[in-house]
């Protein structure tokens, strides 16, 4: 907490950095029949970054170092569809994509930039309309294969970006909307995903079958809204809802700084008085003022030879919050 002549500032850096992609694409869709149609669709993309890193420091290399990124990219998707009837419809669709890589910082044992990423996508699901069109589904099941995985690592002074190997998540996603009464709107949002590396990744700690960061087993909510109206013009609404996140790890499993984020369910209540022009709205987010972590960080000991945490930075769940919003329409 005390400054050091000669080293105060430790150091000034800067990293500014332009990105720019071209793309051409396009789809198609060809009906067979009134039921059945395919849809596939082509992208061709090119990524240009430029990039400098400006550092001022008496005890880190200064300057200027500049550096360049450039690469090509072909994407694609096809997506047959079947409709069973007016109000019920079966898909499937196959897609790739990639996530552009980018500059990390320029210091010794760190990589200068950190490749795309590549995936492909394997969906089938059902949309469907039922209960006199009061009740809407949505199913489907996935599987993503990921390839050259962009993961953070440290070497224990800062955090920077590589490529990992191979990783693969599927799951199941659920979504229904009911409409039992007039005026009163239930939702049921639920998820589960398995998302694991298919390969080990020795530079983050990480074996085949580790769980992937940030991405719990399990997520869902639940939702209740009744409208009803005032009279000359003006409605009201009172709502609320429950939210569950699953417990996720900040790192793959074997990483030896990943920590374990608990589950937590959250409860939402809102309402409003709204016309064509105005609306006042009521919330309160976390209801019970529940407690948890969404974010954990390791601070390494810089004196430690081993680079041994001395401390855990942690962000926690938003506590209660209650708010009044005001919209005028213009």
């Amino acid at each position: 907490g005390t400054p050091i002549a000669g080293l105060d500032p430790l150091a000034i850096t800067g990293l500014p950095t332009t990105y720019k992609e071209y793309a051409l694409f396009g789809d198609v869709t060809w009906k067979f029949n009134p039921n059945f149609d395919i849809t596939a669709g082509l992208r061709w993309a090119r990524n240009e970054q430029e990039f400098t890193q400006i550092v001022q420091s008496p005890i880190l290399p200064s300057g200027e170092t500049p550096g360049s990124s450039a690469e090509n990219v072909r994407t694609w998707s096809v997506s047959p569809r079947w409709h069973l009837d007016t109000d019920t419809m079966l898909y499937a669709r196959v897609a790739t994509g990639y996530q552009a890589g980018g500059p990390n910082l320029a210091l010794p044992d760190v990589p200068p930039q950190v490749g795309s990423s590549t995936l492909t996508s394997y969906e089938a699901g059902i949309k469907t309309i039922l209960a006199d069109r009061r009740l809407i589904l949505d199913a489907a099941v996935y599987n993503i294969d990921w390839k050259k995985i962009q993961v953070l690592t440290t070497n224990g002074t800062v955090n920077y970006a590589v490529n990992g190997g191979k990783a693969s998540s599927k799951g199941f996603e659920f979504s229904a909307v009911y409409t039992p009464v007039s005026g009163l709107r239930l939702g049921l949002n639920a998820a589960y995903a398995d998302a694991s590396l298919s390969e080990a990744i020795p530079s983050i700690g990480g074996l085949d079958g580790d769980r992937l960061p940030f991405v719990p087993k399990w997520n869902a909510s639940a939702t209740a809204d009744y409208t009803f109206d005032l009279g000359n013009n003006w409605s009201a609404r009172f709502g609320g809802g429950l939210r569950h996140t699953g417990e996720r790890t900040t790192g793959v499993t074997h990483d030896p700084r990943s920590f374990l984020l608990p589950s937590y369910t959250a409860f939402d209540l809102n309402a409003d008085i709204a016309n064509d022009r105005w609306t006042l709205r009521f919330f309160i987010k976390n209801l019970t003022n529940k407690g948890s972590y969404v974010a954990m960080t390791p601070l390494i000991d810089p004196t430690s030879p081993t680079g041994a945490i001395s401390r855990v930075g942690a962000t926690p769940l938003q506590p209660r919050v209650i708010g009044v919003g005001f919209d005028a329409k213009f």
